[in-house]
C-alpha cells in the first residue's frame, strides 16, 4: 500500500503542498492528531483495529493509533449536505452480499493523510472502503478508493489483508502532545 502513496498522481496544488512540506515542523500526528483514510487503515499493521456493532444502525472503527474512533451509520441515511467536518469524516455504510461498504465525505484538511506525504485532504475528500471477511474469517480483505481532487489527478485504489487477531485487545494510547513534541525535534 505504501508505493500507492510514493505514486500518486498529484495536481499543482498537490505537488506545491508536498514540496513545502518539512515533516519535522508540519505533523500533526505530533499534536496528538490521527491520520485519516486511508492512511490510518495502512497503519493497521502496526496499531490493530477493531469493529464493533453497537447496535443495527452503528458500527465503530477503532484503531489503537491515539484511540482513534469512528462512526458508520448502518441506518440508510446519507451524508448530510453540510456538516460537522473532522478528522475521520462522516461514514455510512451498506452491506453488500455479506461484504461491509463504508462511504465517507466531509474530512476535515489534514496535513497528510497520505503517509508522510505532506499532501493535504481537500475538502471535495472522498473514500469507499469495502471489508470482506477471507480464508474462512481468518483474515480480512480491505480495498480503498479515495478521490481527492484538489490534491489528486486520479482517484486512488490500494488493497490490504488483515489477520483476524482476537486475543490480542486495543491498548490504550493516548497521545500528550507536549511528550510527542520533544521527539519531533
Amino acid at each position: 500500500m505504501i508505493r500507492e502513496f510514493r505514486n500518486l498522481a498529484l495536481t499543482e496544488k498537490g505537488e506545491a503542498a508536498r514540496a513545502e512540506f518539512d515533516e519535522t515542523l508540519m505533523t500533526e500526528t505530533a499534536d496528538c492528531v490521527s491520520w485519516p483514510t486511508p492512511f490510518i487503515l495502512a497503519e493497521a499493521a502496526l496499531h490493530p483495529v477493531e469493529f464493533e456493532q453497537l447496535n443495527e444502525s452503528e458500527i465503530v472503527f477503532r484503531s489503537e493509533f491515539y484511540n482513534t474512533e469512528r462512526r458508520i451509520y448502518m441506518d440508510g441515511r446519507e451524508h448530510p449536505a453540510q456538516g460537522e467536518r473532522t478528522n475521520q469524516g462522516y461514514s455510512v455504510g451498506t452491506w453488500e452480499q455479506g461484504v461491509l461498504v463504508v462511504d465517507t465525505k466531509l474530512f476535515a484538511e489534514h496535513r497528510s493523510p497520505y503517509a508522510s506525504s505532506g499532501i493535504p485532504s481537500g475538502l471535495q475528500k472522498h473514500t469507499v472502503e469495502r471489508f470482506r471477511l477471507i480464508d474462512d474469517g481468518a483474515r480480512l480483505h480491505v480495498s480503498i478508493y479515495v478521490e481527492d481532487p484538489e490534491y489528486l489527478v486520479r482517484p486512488m485504489e490500494a488493497e490490504l489483508i488483515w489477520n483476524f487477531a482476537p486475543d490480542q485487545p486495543l491498548q490504550d494510547a493516548e497521545c500528550d502532545s507536549e511528550v510527542a513534541r520533544r521527539f519531533q525535534q
